[in-house]
């Protein structure tokens, strides 16, 4: 079994992530990532790859509750309010961020789930291809895949519902 001090420690440095990740599929991302802690602490033996098997789990539970509690709406909505550093910026340079993230939004909670979790952990959370393949447990060329036909289809919905807008996942 895990000891208190070490899960307290993965728990002080990943829970904050995990929460950011799990908060884009339902409403209780702190719920989810505690139970995904609490899994790990029964695991026997515990996962070698012990990031990607939290994020693997959290997000099984955050889609299990999800569906029991059809909450699609707000998820994203909260995350992009997050990625507002406090900066010392124009007025109208702050403005013209929060249209465009909220825009953004819009079209990303449109998405399917496993092309809107790629878009998030590649572009909002920078984690590498040989991450999210070990995240989601499927080989690098299916997350490359994902992440393509995500872009295009994130691209094409912009254009259809914003007459043209040429937003990128990395201009979030």
């Amino acid at each position: 079994m895990i000891g208190p001090d070490v899960l307290g420690r993965l728990i002080d440095h990943h829970a904050p992530a995990l929460i950011l990740y799990a908060r884009q599929w339902c409403a209780a991302p702190e719920d989810v990532v505690q139970e995904a802690f609490i899994k790990f602490s029964r695991e026997q033996p515990p996962p070698a790859n012990v990031l990607p098997w939290l994020y693997r789990v959290a997000a099984n539970l955050a889609y299990n509750q999800a569906r029991r509690r059809s909450f699609w709406g707000e998820p994203f909505h909260a995350l992009a309010e997050r990625l507002s550093a406090p900066a010392l910026r124009s007025p109208e340079h702050i403005a013209e961020q929060h249209e465009m993230q909220a825009i953004v939004r819009s079209v990303l909670d449109d998405l399917p789930p496993n092309h809107r979790a790629v878009l998030v952990l590649h572009y909002l959370q920078d984690y590498s291809i040989p991450e999210i393949a070990t995240i989601f447990d499927c080989p690098e060329g299916t997350v490359k895949s994902r992440l393509h036909y995500a872009r295009k289809l994130l691209k094409a919905q912009l254009q259809r519902h914003y007459g043209g807008a040429a937003i990128l996942p990395d201009q979030l």
